[in-house]
């Protein structure tokens, strides 16, 4: 119970509140308005949110039709490397203006605190990748998962079994965690608006923009330099999370969470795969699987299996999805947790 004093600076700080239209409408601690925004994306479903949930889309937009215009062939390599970045530049700038002005109107207008909030939401998805992955679980029983499995981790996991897929999931989860989450909260909460468009705009345009594809060799590698820049730092608080919230994960390890990121990185992570991901399938001791190619580098299809050995390795799956979606729950809300503790760190100094 409150003493005689608690109470008094409680009722104190009570009466400093300004509840008033004006108070409202003043803007919150940007932190404070991230937490909110982490709260709301990881409460309400994805499928009922309106489609221009999604920050990136106007970035993406914007650099596919610049490389439209300037990636023309015939080309050298050094004039495709040259394009690439001017249009890279061109995104960044226009990205950086905008949240300039977004940040300049918090501060001038009242209740832009509000567009604010609908911003961050629009950049965060954290509630994506753990529905994608209680969908494939679900779907396991189905004659059809492999399609389910194609939409969400890519064409690569028609070659899978169902152990796999699990095993997938989880480098997805940790991957798509870095990416989704971290990266627009750690770059809102180091520059606020004007960080948060710029990394939004680096992932948004290295993904239409892929240096692994033969098309943008050259041309995307201003993109993707950038996005590995943007996420080095996101991608490292993921993997330490995920190591924390392991500790609170049954049949999880914390050790091996971080030794994935060492020693065991062979085991768990695939090459130029992010720390995240490898921290992950490390902390549920989930080998990561490796496409197999059969002769004359065609695609082996994944192995079929029949009675009871197809029910037993489909349960397994199933318990490992679960599992993966457990870490990575737990991670989300111990981010959450880091942010309202930031914070009340800010305010009680």
């Amino acid at each position: 119970m409150l003493t005689r004093r608690g109470r008094r600076q409680t009722l104190a700080a009570l009466g400093d509140l300004d509840l008033s239209l004006a108070g409202f409408g003043t803007a919150p601690e940007p932190l404070l308005l991230l937490a909110l925004a982490i709260v709301l994306d990881l409460v309400w479903p994805t499928r009922r949110r309106p489609g221009i949930f999604d920050l990136g889309a106007p970035f993406a937009s914007l650099a596919s039709r610049l490389a439209q215009r300037l990636h023309r062939p015939g080309r050298s390599q050094a004039k495709w490397l040259f394009r690439g970045t001017f249009v890279t530049l061109v995104v960044m700038m226009v990205a950086v203006a905008v949240g300039v002005a977004v940040a300049y109107a918090m501060a001038a207008a009242p209740f832009t605190w509000i567009l604010a909030l609908f911003l961050l939401l629009a950049a965060i998805a954290a509630r994506p990748p753990l529905e994608d992955a209680r969908a494939l679980a679900k779907a396991l029983t189905a004659r059809d998962h492999r399609a389910i499995a194609v939409t969400i981790l890519g064409a690569e996991a028609a070659t899978l079994d169902e152990a796999a897929l699990a095993r997938a999931t989880a480098v997805n989860l940790g991957r798509r965690l870095s990416a989704g989450l971290l990266a627009p909260a750690f770059w809102f909460g180091l520059a606020g608006m004007p960080g948060l468009f710029f990394a939004v705009a680096a992932l948004a345009t290295a993904r239409v923009l892929p240096e692994e594809s033969p098309r943008f060799a050259e041309f995307g590698l201003a993109a993707t330099r950038l996005r590995i820049a943007v996420l080095i730092l996101p991608d490292l608080l993921a993997a330490l999370l995920i190591a924390i919230a392991a500790v609170l994960t049954p049949k999880a390890s914390a050790r091996r969470a971080c030794g994935a990121l060492t020693a065991g990185r062979n085991r768990y992570r695939l090459p130029r795969e992010s720390l995240a991901a490898a921290a992950m399938a490390g902390a549920l001791d989930m080998p990561v699987p490796a496409q197999a190619l059969g002769k004359g580098g065609g695609e082996r299809s994944a192995p079929r299996w029949s009675g009871d050995a197809g029910a037993v390795l489909r349960a397994a799956a199933q318990s490992d999805l679960r599992r993966v979606s457990y870490l990575y729950g737990v991670t989300c809300v111990l981010t959450l947790g880091a942010i309202v503790l930031l914070v009340l760190a800010k305010f009680a100094a």
